[in-house]
């Protein structure tokens, strides 16, 4: 029989794995369509007769990824700033006795890694995504596939899986996993062939770029 301390953490652990998801697909998406209009040129003039249509569209789809995200790192609510705060108030909720020096270093990771990249990410978003019209040149819509792959969103979204999955590993098995945590080195391509166990079914990650790139290249058969 579950205590309400660790109902409310597994409650918690299970909305925030879904929010780091809807963040890791919002974020694929963004990766497969600007890919695609990197591959085609003839894409990029299909779309540009709609322009305006396309530029609200991506900015929804940034929009999404921006509430994702807060939902995963902003201090309100259940996320993972809380879920760290009631681990360290409930130890007790651990298979395995867990000293809060452990939980403290990790969420001082966390924090830092708050403080350190997610207003950046933001602002990636926000100034080089949606401050540029979707359409215009190979130049620019090469120079946004570069920031969304250098920038700090893709690092942010699989750090916040790293924590997420290191207090599933605590809860469920009793395992510690090493700190600091070990970010992968190309995080895109770790979202596309790795994180097999959080898969929707049905949902296979590589699938949902493929979709991306398919339905954009069916606008060529459209007449205009």
């Amino acid at each position: 029989m579950s205590t309400p301390q660790e109902k409310d953490f597994l409650d918690a652990l299970t909305s925030s794995r879904e929010d780091i998801n809807h963040a890791k697909h919002y974020f694929l998406i963004h990766f497969a369509f600007y890919r695609t209009l990197g591959e085609s040129r003839d894409v990029q003039e299909k779309l540009r007769d709609h322009q305006r249509y396309w530029n609200f569209v991506l900015n929804g789809l940034t929009g999404g990824l921006i509430i994702s995200l807060g939902r995963v790192y902003d201090s309100g609510g259940k996320t993972l700033t809380w879920l760290l705060d009631h681990a360290i108030k409930n130890e007790e909720i651990f298979k395995r006795g867990v000293d809060s020096v452990y939980l403290s270093s990790l969420k001082a990771e966390f924090l830092d890694y708050r403080e350190t990249f997610y207003n950046k990410a933001l602002q990636t978003l926000r100034s080089k995504v949606v401050a540029h019209t979707v359409i215009t040149s190979k130049h620019q819509v090469t120079k946004v596939f570069k920031d969304l792959q250098e920038g700090e969103v893709h690092t942010l979204i699989a750090f916040a899986h790293k924590v997420h999955e290191a207090l599933y590993n605590l809860f469920h098995e009793g395992k510690l996993t090493k700190l600091p945590l070990e970010l992968p080195q190309y995080p895109t391509l770790w979202f596309l062939d790795e994180i097999k166990p959080w898969q929707n079914p049905g949902l296979d990650e590589w699938g949902l770029c493929d979709q991306v790139n398919s339905f954009l290249m069916s606008q060529l058969r459209i007449p205009a």
